[in-house]
């Protein structure tokens, strides 16, 4: 959480590095998806990532990470 900026929060194989790197982004005045997107596309394992990030505005933007299906077929 930044003050006047917004929040992140990250679980699942977390990289805690998304913190600052969105924070600053918002802080520039990028929009929430755009910086998730932006900090994501050179993170080589996304796929593996739960991320959320929320300006001050409500403006949100998540990443779920790869969805599994299960059950038999």
């Amino acid at each position: 959480v930044r003050a006047g900026v917004g929040a992140v929060a990250t679980q699942a194989s977390t990289r805690v590095a998304y913190g600052d790197e969105l924070l600053d982004l918002l802080e520039r005045g990028v929009a929430p998806e755009r910086a998730l997107r932006d900090a994501m596309a050179s993170d080589s394992l996304a796929e593996r990532r739960q991320v959320a990030v929320i300006s001050l505005d409500g403006r949100s933007a998540q990443h779920t990470g790869m969805s599994k299906q299960c059950g038999s077929q």
